[in-house]
């Protein structure tokens, strides 16, 4: 199987891989890539995975600079180039999945399920407690760093049946009371 990668100056670059793992050569694709969120080599592995339809990558790649650096209009235009994607279809896929983060992800993140369930179980009250307690972690925290702790609502985290529930750092939190949300937040001020 023949692998063509286009570097950015527009020469491109044919490597044979196998047909059980498609590892292109990183060395001779050191010079090809450069994008701000990751490093060649893991730019060249997560492409290397999908080499016949390399827009494939444009979800993966979002989704690592979302969680590096968060998602930029350079990074948009970075992700385009380097998978042969418009630019207008990398952005409508970040509009699309309302996980991945614009801006520099915070240290701390907690969504909060704003769904029916989870709305009945009191979510949009401890979402206001919770923004108010963020609000206190972020203070003196200037405009455009990453934030301390970020919150934000989400849809459901399929915990419907023990709402309200929250998504903190990654891992579901369900059974949510007041009570809970000052241990939360000793882990995250």
């Amino acid at each position: 199987m023949s692998l063509r990668l286009l570097s950015s100056s527009g020469t491109c670059i044919n490597m044979l891989a196998s047909l059980r793992s498609v590892r292109p050569s990183l060395s001779a694709l050191s010079a090809c890539f450069s994008v701000s969120f990751c490093d060649d080599t893991e730019l060249a592995h997560m492409l290397g995975r999908y080499p016949d339809h390399t827009a494939s990558a444009v979800v993966p790649l979002l989704l690592m600079a979302s969680e590096r650096t968060g998602i930029t209009d350079e990074v948009i235009a970075e992700i385009a180039r380097e998978t042969g994607s418009k630019a207008s279809k990398v952005s409508a896929a970040t509009d699309f999945y309302h996980m991945l983060n614009r801006h520099a992800p915070p240290k701390h993140d907690i969504k909060i399920c704003t769904s029916p369930s989870c709305a009945l179980g009191g979510s949009e009250a401890l979402l206001a407690e919770i923004q108010a307690k963020a609000d206190i972690c972020n203070e003196g925290i200037p405009e455009g760093d990453a934030l301390l702790v970020g919150v934000g609502e989400c849809e459901c985290l399929g915990a419907c049946c023990s709402a309200p529930a929250a998504m903190v750092d990654g891992y579901i939190k369900d059974h949510l009371y007041m009570g809970d949300l000052d241990t939360i937040f000793e882990s995250c001020c």
